[in-house]
């Protein structure tokens, strides 16, 4: 899988830079590398699961298979509001199982606000980030607003913004977006005054980032995991007598992800 290959790259940087303190500036291409895979790996989840709903013929399902398995093919990013509509068409709902995982934050609903906006920024469309951030409301008929309509969980919160960055390092962006899943951005706002998330100059992918990003990749895998096999049973009582669990096919040893440096 993917995210081994994640693991094993964490594994690398800790071992080249040891108990090194202070700025490192190759090694943060190690970092980046860790994003884009990490968010393949759970776009490419996705994908399987959806494919899998498709087999299993949910009674549920809001479409035809072949329009669904061309809706996979055209899966270009997998942010969480994307998953769910293509999972909700193919009878799943996984948003649920997201909204009582428990992430490396506290689980549950939006808390705040600024989560909120930075929430909506992640999500919009390339180039309006500016837009959503003046808006004091946002109107039906933004694409945007459905995220307005329901709770967003914080690992939902933090999934879109690690899509969002896996966007920005794989277009080459000369600058990554301000995004509060870095840690370097949540350490300049924690001293800034209250209000809307202000933009951070030229903000960087620490290896702890990195980290975080597989293990939010790895929880949302799970849980979509768990919304299939709930699905799958509530269809065919048999499908969990026989030990057939999807989220047993999805589990990855993390131990050595945060090893500590020799």
């Amino acid at each position: 899988m993917l995210i081994t290959h994640c693991v094993n790259l964490a594994q690398i940087h800790g071992d080249v830079t040891g108990r090194v303190k202070g700025r490192k500036s190759r090694e943060t291409s190690l970092n980046r590398a860790i994003v884009v895979l990490a968010v393949a790996a759970w776009q490419t989840a996705a994908e399987d699961f959806a494919a899998m709903a498709v087999a299993q013929a949910l009674p549920n399902r809001q479409a035809q298979p072949q329009s669904l398995l061309s809706q996979i093919e055209a899966l270009a990013s997998p942010t969480p509001a994307r998953i769910s509509r293509l999972l909700s068409n193919c009878g799943v709902e996984p948003v649920p199982e997201w909204v009582n995982y428990k992430g490396r934050r506290p689980k549950g609903g939006v808390r705040t606000d600024v989560d909120l906006l930075q929430y909506l920024i992640s999500i919009a469309p390339h180039g309006q980030q500016n837009r959503v951030r003046l808006r004091r409301d946002v109107g039906p008929t933004d694409p945007w607003h459905a995220a307005m309509a329901a709770p967003i969980s914080r690992l939902e919160l933090d999934v879109a913004q690690w899509v969002r960055l896996r966007h920005s390092i794989a277009h080459g962006d000369t600058e990554l977006p301000s995004l509060d899943v870095l840690q370097g951005v949540r350490a300049v706002r924690r001293k800034a005054p209250a209000g809307p998330p202000q933009g951070v100059h030229r903000p960087t992918v620490r290896l702890e980032d990195a980290r975080d990003c597989v293990e939010d990749m790895c929880r949302i895998v799970q849980a979509t995991a768990r919304s299939l096999d709930s699905a799958f049973t509530s269809a065919s009582p048999q499908w969990a007598a026989s030990g057939e669990l999807i989220v047993s096919h999805y589990q990855v040893d993390l131990n050595g992800l945060r090893r500590p440096a020799p």
